[in-house]
């Protein structure tokens, strides 16, 4: 079975059967509880290991006339039906010394309760039969889980590796599953199992008889279950312990009836599921019961999301030119999909929002945004199972094929945003087919990074869409660092602040410092430097907006909660570096340059030169001022430094550009002219050779 036929039985068995296992687990948890109570309630003692069997049997017949049976249950207690010289009825013994000792307080009525919901949900024998009908449910809910947990780890190797928690009842879920698996299935399978048992007759005792058990003055209390004592004198006595029934008459064994191994399966089944007698099996079985409560509950929580029917039908896309299509594990993608829709209504711009699942047969021109989440270990989501073996087909009558693909995933996954790689590369491989978007991706179902994407997507199609934030319900990351600020400088147009860095981080110049404004769920991203000195971290400011204005407010030993995105994308490569910047784009280069690199820098004023000129000492630095005499901007420095360009990437070095669109702009326009008079490779080609690094905003 695909992994799409595990998850629709698991979705299926969840939504028939939850109700009745959060029952079965709520009165589980109560139930669990009880062998501690019973055991603190027992009061015949532990038992001798030595003492043997007719020893008591020759106490009790010191103290009783008559003696019919005796129990021994699974916390000790010895009970006896008998007539003593002074009062007849039951009585419970002392283990060791035989005598009569006070009976056991009596169960609490909350399990005598719990226990007749959970068995038979007081309606009897339909009821038992519904609540293993339920059994059987949770069980192959369990293997349906196996079957897509080992999905998303990427197989069997992959069960191991730690989960990060970033959607709390998707990750949650998975995690808490994994680690009881094995408890959660013995509980399942062993209450089906008593369940057909009781209604099957399964196993009936052997009637096959022996003569080569041991003799009666050989067995010890300890292994007895239960003893029927003989009333006349041809009726022999009856000794059941572990291994089955003897039969004795005058001392003598007469008969023994191995105990049939379903007999065995059936107490094994009974201890396993009620924890009888034993106090880490009723431990185990009540926090297994715990975590069914917050699996059942979290299932349930994604379930209206895992069923919901989204998107148009087949026959409203056939005419549309400008698609949606959305790949989603579970529901979280298509919130941003219907929030780019809403938008795109918005400027009444005729579109169609689908599944993967739904694409199907494009013909003509097609403008298809894709909006793909990554499963597991780089697996494609759910909807998006058998879009690869269709692709060719899907697309095979398009006359042209304009997309773009959005990934989602967490850089905590190693395979992040694996999947949506992936399907780009599939993409570019379709004739007629041209990218009109650049790959992008959502990290941890970020906003702002879907807002930015939005902002490119404005750029690329002449679009002008606004995104609702607020119902994208974003969520403040729960696992903050502290950051203190140890030196402020600024000036009308930036603020350089030094921030105190644990040391033993491995947060690189390039990286990006995510801080929340005050009273917003909406991060906003600047971008690290790592003084190569002190091992502080630096950060460039333009004090204009909510954000920058509360990093502004702040003073030297103000503390502030943020925390560091790594952007491996744009750390330092080997070689000499010409960088290039404008404005607080600056801002990783400081902790990045050295002798061997060139840094072209386009600020407004001298005076943000010199808020920052200690880092410029002894080295090879190009800067030009928009707002003061030369009113040069960093692309006309470039446009004087053509032979320098073309020294670094002729002896292999690299090109890094930071700073806003609108200079990436013109400073691309420069360099493609450069490269074309010195036959280098265009810009594209150097971008895919890693040699050209861009983080422009």
């Amino acid at each position: 079975m695909k992994g799409k036929g595990w998850r629709k039985l698991h979705y299926l068995l969840a939504a028939v059967a939850g109700f009745f296992i959060l029952l079965a687990s709520g009165t589980g948890l109560i139930l669990s509880i009880e062998p501690f109570v019973l055991h603190q309630y027992a009061v015949s003692g532990e038992i001798d290991k030595n003492l043997k069997f007719n020893e008591l049997q020759n106490k009790l017949q010191e103290d009783f006339l008559e003696v019919f049976s005796l129990e021994k249950d699974s916390y000790g207690n010895i009970k006896i039906e008998g007539i003593g010289l002074e009062a007849d009825g039951t009585f419970f013994l002392s283990a060791n010394s035989g005598e009569i000792v006070e009976a056991p307080q009596p169960v609490a009525t909350v399990f005598n309760f719990s226990r007749d919901l959970h068995r038979s949900l007081f309606l009897k024998t339909p009821g038992r039969v519904l609540m293993g009908i339920t059994s059987f449910a949770m069980l192959f809910l369990a293997i349906s889980g196996i079957a897509l947990w080992l999905k998303r780890a990427g197989g069997v190797r992959g069960v191991l590796k730690s989960i990060p928690i970033i959607e709390f009842n998707r990750d949650r879920h998975a995690y808490w599953s994994r680690l009881f698996i094995l408890p959660i299935i013995f509980i399942a399978a062993s209450g089906l199992y008593l369940s057909i048992d009781r209604f099957a007759e399964l196993g009936k005792e052997s009637t096959t008889s022996s003569k080569t058990r041991p003799l009666l003055s050989d067995i010890k209390l300890k292994d007895v279950d239960a003893v029927v004592f003989p009333v006349m004198e041809e009726e022999p006595l009856i000794i059941e312990t572990k291994s089955g029934a003897a039969h004795y008459v005058n001392g003598e064994l007469l008969e023994f009836y191995p105990k049939a191994t379903s007999a065995n399966l059936r107490k094994w089944s009974f201890m396993v599921h009620t924890g009888e007698g034993s106090r880490p099996i009723a431990l185990i079985l009540g926090l297994s019961s715990l975590v069914l409560l917050f699996l059942t509950y979290s299932g349930f929580r994604m379930l209206p999301a895992a069923l919901k029917k989204r998107g148009n039908s087949q026959e409203d896309i056939e005419n549309k030119d400008l698609i949606i299509a959305v790949g989603s594990e579970t529901g979280h993608t298509w919130r941003f999909a219907e929030s780019l829709s809403k938008s795109l209504s918005a400027c009444d711009i005729d579109h169609a929002l689908i599944g993967m699942d739904q694409l199907k047969n494009c013909k003509g021109e097609k403008t298809i945004l894709f909006l793909v989440s990554t499963y597991g270990d780089g697996e494609a989501p759910g909807n998006a199972e058998d879009f690869e073996s269709k692709i060719q087909d899907i697309f095979a009558e398009a006359e042209r094929l304009n997309f773009g693909v959005l990934g989602f995933g967490s850089t905590d996954y190693p395979a992040y945003c694996a999947y949506a790689k992936e399907l780009r590369n599939q993409l570019l491989s379709i004739k007629n087919s041209r990218e009109v978007m650049p790959y992008e991706t959502v990290n941890n179902r970020s906003v702002s990074d879907f807002v930015e994407w939005v902002k490119g997507l404005n750029k690329s199609m002449n679009y002008q869409l606004k995104i609702d934030t607020a119902a994208l319900n974003p969520e403040r990351r729960k696992q903050l660092s502290s950051f203190e600020v140890l030196d402020k400088k600024e000036i009308t147009e930036l603020l350089f602040l030094r921030i105190d860095l644990d040391k033993s981080s491995y947060v690189r110049s390039g990286d990006l410092l995510a801080v929340y404004p005050p009273d917003e769920n909406i991060e906003r991203y600047y971008s690290i430097a790592i003084d190569p000195e002190t091992k502080d971290m630096i950060l460039l400011v333009k004090p204009t907006g909510l954000c920058s204005n509360y990093l502004a407010s702040l003073s030297a030993g103000d503390k502030f909660e943020a925390f560091v995105k790594r952007n491996p994308s744009f750390y330092k490569p080997e070689g000499s570096v010409l960088m290039i910047a404008n404005g607080t784009g600056i801002a990783p280069f400081l902790g990045m340059l050295t002798p061997s690199d060139s840094l072209f820098w386009g600020c407004k004023y001298r005076r943000q030169h010199d808020l920052i000129h200690s880092f410029f000492e002894n080295q090879n630095v190009n800067i030009t001022y928009s707002k003061e005499a030369s009113k040069a901007h960093v692309q006309d420095l470039l446009s004087e430094e053509k032979n320098m360009i073309e020294k670094v990437l002729k002896s292999n070095g690299s090109i890094m550009i930071c700073g806003s669109l609108s200079m990436l702009k013109g400073t691309t326009e420069v360099l493609n002219q450069i490269f074309t008079e010195s036959g280098l490779p265009d810009i594209r080609e150097l971008k895919k050779q890693g040699r050209i690094l861009i983080d422009c905003y």
